[in-house]
């Protein structure tokens, strides 16, 4: 079934087109990840659904549907929630509808000894309703989420209002999935999740039964989560059917199929051209007036352009430093009053590539600081001729007054074509480089702070989440650089592509402990996987004696009651046979006062056998079940 649908769009910004001749649809099983790069109109397209999804819908060209009655769940960069509300009951708010049927259940319930039919009918379709909507475990489901995404349980009684800007994110990605719409759209929704909060949300959109539509810049989680890819790019739309990884592969046919198209209508294009030139005055003149306006009517083909053909950035350094570059001995790590982590020891060798792993809120960015300014503390002990360069994610080395031209050109000693050549090579096209660095997108400041990083020609590079923003283009150009680079890499991030592809050591920030994994992201979770097996085994083999102990004690005890349920079925039987020969013997006397007392007793005690009997038997099932 179709839940959206495009046809011959165009979008505009001001004067100039940002989409043109968009045409898609978008299917109920669907799970499609967007991608392009910054600026190329993901957010635009998605703004396009939404607008028409509230009714603003304003179209420059062309037509969408939407299928009746769709409920679309949008996380989008700027988040909206009630920041009066503390993070649990933003989530209760989804399900105040339940509420409202429990709260009517339990008036029906206490006028449920009336006996009443309509009562007694209300209630069972209020119960029926609550078992529908999965009602009465909500406060289960909404913990599984809160939980998954990196919350603990002191913190949902958290006010929004306190929360951090990252905090604030999960909280509305939280609410998004509890609300289980049709349609699911997520903006960089990873951004602000630590490692085991993507795995857990990957799983959890695994499952997701209905559709999806997501921006990422996270190949590991593209791949994992998506079953078709919609490429923006020179504001057309490309729909290829697959992950991203069956994209890259599809894309790079379609490119070296479109070149070979292009170069064989060149060489076509050359000698119509040769033949026009060597004939037009001659003999031939007619027919080379003919070629002329064929020519003139043909549909050229565009040169491709080839993400592998852009020139390659790098990182450079200025001089060797000696082969220690950082030693930690005995060292604590606090965060603020708080303490992360004690007993620190490890040393971080000239070339090494180190990554520094944890969940939210270990340390990990506060560990980097230590990198980037040795001078915080007196257990850092430093080598000699050490040149650190250090990115961070509120991009402080940039001049938000400058324009991305000057502030290459009034930092570093390079002409005008040095300066273009650079930026162009990060993806700046020619309109960026006027543009203030206030007004830039969080992934085009990221680019040009590692511009600036790389001039600085550092032989130690501290990087705290550098992937973050940036499309996955632009990650590729870093990370080939990263591979070239010849000093020492110290890096935080939550980009398991990137973590496999540059770190061959990890710092592991848990449990406020730092452990050392030689080997590199992959190595190191198969090691976890293999820990996880090994604890579940020691943890089985105990569940495993106490299950047999349980279950012996069980089987005791169900014997117990089975012989003890026998002796009181006898004993009301005995009971009953006594009050029938009463009852016989009033009837002789015709008492009957005495008949209908007698034979409300032994009603009574038929009521009770009856149920002492089905007790029995489950009691009987249960025991011989054991045994078996």
């Amino acid at each position: 079934m179709t839940l959206v649908q495009f046809s011959a769009v165009d979008r505009e910004y001001g004067a100039e087109k940002i989409l043109e001749d968009i045409s898609f649809a978008l299917q109920e099983s669907d799970k499609v990840g967007l991608i392009g790069v910054n600026g190329c109109g993901k957010t635009t397209l998605i703004k396009t659904i939404m607008d028409k999804y509230i009714g603003k819908e304003h179209l420059e060209k062309g037509s969408i549907s939407l299928q009746k009655n769709l409920s679309i769940g949008y996380l989008s960069q700027n988040v909206s929630l009630n920041y009066e509300n503390s993070i649990i009951q933003e989530m209760e708010l989804l399900f105040s509808h339940i509420e409202s049927i429990k709260a009517e259940l339990k008036t029906v319930e206490n006028d449920i000894t009336s006996g009443r039919e309509e009562t007694l009918q209300r209630h069972g379709e209020l119960i029926s309703k609550l078992e529908f909507l999965e009602g009465f475990d909500y406060h289960y489901k909404i913990d599984q989420v809160l939980f998954g995404i990196g919350f603990v349980k002191d913190e949902l009684s958290k006010k929004i209002e306190v929360l951090s800007g990252g905090e604030k994110n999960r909280v509305a990605l939280a609410k998004i999935l509890l609300s289980n719409p049709d349609l699911l759209i997520l903006d960089e929704p990873t951004n602000h999740l630590d490692i085991t909060g993507i795995e857990w949300l990957e799983e959890y959109l695994v499952k997701f039964n209905k559709a999806i539509l997501v921006v990422s810049h996270d190949r590991y989680f593209l791949d994992r989560v998506t079953n078709k890819t919609f490429e923006i790019e020179n504001r057309k739309l490309c729909s290829y059917n697959g992950n991203f990884s069956k994209f890259v592969e599809l894309k790079r046919e379609k490119i070296l199929s479109h070149e070979r198209a292009f170069e064989k209508q060149q060489k076509e294009i050359k000698a119509t051209e040769a033949y026009i030139l060597k004939y037009k005055a001659g003999i031939k003149s007619k027919q080379a007036r003919g070629r002329s306006k064929q020519l003139a009517r043909l549909e050229r083909i565009d040169k491709v352009y080839n993400q592998d053909n852009i020139s390659k950035f790098r990182f450079e350094i200025r001089r060797v430093p000696t082969d220690k570059i950082f030693q930690l001995e005995k060292f604590t790590l606090f965060g603020g009053k708080k303490l992360l982590a004690k007993h620190i020891s490890f040393s971080i060798y000239n070339g090494e590539r180190v990554g520094i792993l944890g969940k939210n809120g270990t340390g990990k960015s506060t560990l980097l600081k230590y990198f980037e300014n040795p001078l915080l503390s007196e257990e850092l002990i430093l080598g000699s001729n050490l040149e650190i360069g250090y990115f961070d994610q509120n991009h402080t080395n940039l001049d938000f007054s400058s324009t991305v031209y000057n502030e290459l050109r009034y930092n570093f000693p390079l002409n005008e074509e040095q300066i273009r050549s650079i930026l162009s090579n990060f993806l700046f096209e020619e309109g960026d480089l006027s543009k203030k660095i206030s007004v830039l997108s969080g992934g085009e400041r990221a680019k040009l702070s590692l511009i600036k990083l790389s001039l600085q020609k550092p032989n130690v590079l501290v990087l705290d989440e550098p992937t973050n923003h940036l499309d996955i283009y632009s990650k590729e150009i870093l990370i080939d650089s990263l591979l070239d680079y010849e000093g020492t890499l110290v890096v935080v991030s939550h980009d398991r592509y990137f973590l496999q592809t540059l770190v061959d050591k990890m710092l592991i920030i848990q449990d406020e402990r730092v452990t050392i994994f030689d080997g590199d992201f992959e190595a190191y979770k198969a090691s976890e996987k293999r820990v996880e097996v090994q604890n579940s085994d020691k943890e089985e083999q105990v569940l495993n004696y106490q299950e047999t102990k349980a279950l012996k004690n069980r089987s005791v005890s169900l014997e117990k009651k089975v012989a003890k349920g026998e002796e009181r079925i006898t004993e009301l039987e005995s009971e009953k046979q006594v009050l029938e020969n009463l009852y016989e013997d009033a009837g002789r006397k015709n008492e009957v006062s005495k008949l209908l007392s007698l034979q409300e007793a032994i009603a009574t005690l038929e009521s009770s056998i009856l149920e002492a009997f089905d007790e029995w038997e489950t009691l009987l099932s249960e025991f011989e079940s054991l045994k078996s």
